[in-house]
């Protein structure tokens, strides 16, 4: 069984920056105007968010987005530069929503994540019930599992790419649910701070609050270990193969397949500009960088032929085109949707309105006794079940009790009578 990475708190227990009538306003806005209270970082996650966090963590999945979106190059060396304006990943039309990133990233920062999140699970731990958490690992092991030739001295290799994705801020981009002309932005960072720990005697790693709510909110991806290891075991020129596997992966199988025309334009494959604004000479030196460039790539895609079948991957010649069937080894776990989150929290609102009306009044407990019995309630929770554990107290004796009933409705039958 697999230990929760949840310290000791009560699931239960939300706090909430708003009252109960602002949420059960903000009910009538559309949907993706939950995010706010999503991300609102005063708040304690619900269960269903808990539950989700905790798989994800624990199992090791990466936020699919990652891989779907343009958010890694498919190169694996070159400098970590901020772009001029913000490059967007992942856009929503319908709901007008956006993803963005600061920085530009590589295949080797995807490497990174990968074995930071599919190789530490067991070491995955969290802050508090807010959505953070942090990895313990080792600067030997990552160095190790990235291909360093010496990983005892590749430690400041792998703290550089750490700190690109500290530097990399990660931005939502949205309709403000209050005011829906103006845009609401949410602002992460990739990862947190990173530092030693003594007390542990690792590297430890944090995920700040929004980060995490993030990986509950997308739809998750987990490869097994040995597709994981077999990506980041590729070589830097193979770095558009690493790119293409973990795009396709990420996404359910297409029945039609993705023409090589579309992963030329995805990944920048023979691209240069062939235009009628250059000179006859730049259009032919270009023409045929872009045909030598295309022709590397389809080798590359014949050299790792068996590779990619290990992911249900084909490369038809023929056709000009690349298909994917889902592999058994690769799973997903769906997101948390922030209208599920604010509906939960309202209901554990009215619920717990609902059950105070109750305390201090009296329960009739004969049928468990020879003689009438009354207890005085004290505290009422309603269980996972959705049985209600009721705490009381007989004024008789002064004892405390704790019972049990199948239902609400069963409990206040029992009430009623001595109101």
């Amino acid at each position: 069984m697999k230990e929760s990475i949840f310290s000791e708190v009560d699931a239960a227990s939300v706090t909430l920056p708003v009252d109960i009538d602002s949420l059960k306003k903000r009910k009538r806005t559309p949907k993706q105007g939950t995010l706010d209270l999503f991300f609102d970082p005063q708040r304690e996650l619900c269960k269903i968010e808990k539950a989700n966090l905790s798989k994800k963590v624990t199992e090791g999945y990466l936020n699919s987005h990652w891989f779907r979106g343009n958010l890694f190059r498919a190169v694996s060396r070159g400098p970590t530069t901020k772009y001029k304006k913000r490059k967007t990943i992942y856009e929503d039309k319908k709901n007008h929503l956006l993803i963005q990133v600061s920085h530009s990233l590589h295949q080797k920062h995807a490497d990174l994540l990968s074995i930071l999140f599919s190789d530490n699970q067991k070491k995955s731990l969290s802050f508090k019930g807010d959505g953070s958490f942090y990895i313990l690992t080792s600067l030997y092991h990552m160095a190790k599992k990235l291909g360093y030739q010496n990983p005892n001295k590749a430690g400041t290799h792998v703290k550089k790419l750490i700190n690109d994705l500290r530097d990399t801020d990660f931005v939502i981009s949205m309709p403000d649910p209050l005011n829906p002309k103006k845009r609401k932005i949410i602002t992460t960072k990739m990862l947190g701070k990173s530092y030693y720990s003594e007390a542990d005697d690792q590297y430890c790693i944090e995920v700040d609050v929004d980060s995490g709510r993030i990986l509950i909110l997308g739809v998750g991806v987990k490869f097994d270990t040995l597709l994981t290891d077999m990506i980041v075991s590729l070589p830097d020129n193979a770095s558009r193969i690493k790119a293409l596997l973990r795009y396709l992966a990420s996404h359910a199988e297409k029945k039609n397949g993705y023409t090589l025309d579309y992963i030329y334009k995805r990944y920048g494959i023979g691209q240069k500009p062939i235009d009628e604004e250059l000179s006859a000479e730049e259009v032919s030196k270009n023409d045929a960088a872009n045909r030598k460039d295309k022709s590397q790539f389809r080798k590359q895609l014949r050299m790792y032929e068996s590779l990619m079948r290990a992911f249900n991957v084909y490369y038809d010649e023929k056709e000009a085109k690349i298909y994917y069937k889902q592999s058994k080894q690769v799973s997903f776990e769906m997101g948390v949707a922030p209208s599920k989150v604010e509906e939960t929290l309202l209901s554990n609102i009215n619920k717990d309105v609902a059950q105070d009306e109750y305390i201090g009044r009296y329960v009739d407990l004969s049928e468990y006794s020879d003689s009438s019995k009354l207890v005085e309630i004290l505290e009422i929770e309603t269980l996972d079940d959705g049985r209600i554990l009721m705490k009381g107290f007989y004024p008789k004796n002064g004892k405390h009790l704790k019972t049990i009933f199948i239902s609400m409705d069963e409990f206040i039958k029992r009430v009623d009578k001595y109101a």
